[in-house]
């Protein structure tokens, strides 16, 4: 499976497993249930931490998730390139099994 895995950028992060991706967003959602109507009151010093928390939480998750969009871009991208260096015959055959 490994072979499979696109190679990142030079210093790139590598991207979390998407139940790491998914446990973050249980903890912002978890982090966000007191506020139902969406409107945090940060008056306090524990609402103001818990809400910092949840910015936090969601400025990784959205850079976690284009981490793994940009992943997922340049898997299909090398994909496609493998498909057009197949003699031919092997590109029909793919198209008639879609």
């Amino acid at each position: 499976m490994a072979a499979l895995t696109p190679a990142l950028p030079a210093g790139a992060a590598a991207p979390p497993a998407l139940d790491e991706l998914e446990k973050l967003v249980a903890r912002r959602e978890a982090l966000l249930s007191g506020w139902p109507s969406g409107e945090i009151d940060e008056s306090d010093d524990e609402t103001a931490e818990l809400a910092s928390q949840a910015r936090e939480l969601a400025a990784v998750i959205s850079a976690r998730d284009a981490q793994l969009l940009a992943l997922l871009g340049q898997s299909r991208r090398r994909c496609a390139a493998a498909l057009r260096r197949l003699p031919a015959g092997f590109a029909a055959y793919g198209r008639r099994a879609r």
